[in-house]
């Protein structure tokens, strides 16, 4: 099902019963219908799960107003609005899962796919900067965000994918945040660099499921 929230184009998987919802993010510039996106958002409704896919708005909009901040704000606004209790996110997605599970009390679980944490990428690549969907402000507002202390403002279960021969998402990078994560966490080093085989992503959604049946079931105890 096709929806608008706010300006925001969304797809929802929805089964006739589910446990639990789960907002999906997607990496920088890629679309909510992308094939990896689209694969991932069925196998998790296979097993029960309601599925939020959206676009972020700049890409919907087409105008140059991408920053780390109108990303999230609209995903906190999705996760109110449909009162999600887990996040999956890729690259740029799993820096908003990040950002938004330190600020909202819903989110009980999160799933990052070699997410961004640092803006070096971009200070050391500054033709990303052209891309016509950013704001003047991009990346003096990106600096503006500590992920590393944000990721320590609440607890959250957090299941890490990391690669290791990323450039994006350096795995030095992604075994700092691991460390001064709150338990429960889990981290999981594929040999990938930033871009997956189908086996990694096979990987990714079996143990994903694992990870939020056991976070997001409202009666485990394994949370704690």
């Amino acid at each position: 099902m096709d929806t608008t929230i706010n300006g925001l184009e969304c797809s929802i998987h929805e089964p006739e019963t589910y446990k639990s919802i789960i907002i999906m993010c997607n990496g920088f510039n890629a679309p909510k219908d992308s094939p990896h996106r689209i694969r991932i958002a069925n196998y998790l409704f296979q097993h029960n799960y309601r599925i939020v896919r959206w676009d972020y708005r700049s890409r919907t909009t087409g105008k140059p107003t991408k920053t780390l901040t109108e990303d999230l704000n609209d995903l906190l606004l999705l996760i109110n609005h449909f009162d999600a209790s887990g996040i999956y996110g890729s690259s740029w997605g799993g820096l908003l899962a990040l950002h938004a599970a330190s600020r909202n009390k819903n989110i009980r679980a999160i799933v990052l796919r070699v997410p961004v944490i640092e803006p070096n990428h971009f200070k050391n690549n500054p033709e990303l900067l052209n891309n016509p969907l950013l704001a003047e402000n991009f990346l003096e507002d990106f600096l503006s965000y500590n992920t590393y202390r944000d990721s320590l403002k609440r607890k959250f279960a957090t299941l890490l994918f990391a690669g290791k021969h990323d450039d994006i998402c350096p795995l030095e990078y992604a075994k700092r945040l691991f460390s001064l994560l709150p338990q429960p966490k889990k981290l999981i080093v594929l040999d990938e660099g930033h871009q997956w085989s189908e086996q990694s992503y096979t990987t990714l959604s079996e143990e994903s499921i694992k990870w939020f049946n056991t976070y997001l079931s409202k009666t485990s105890s394994n949370f704690r």
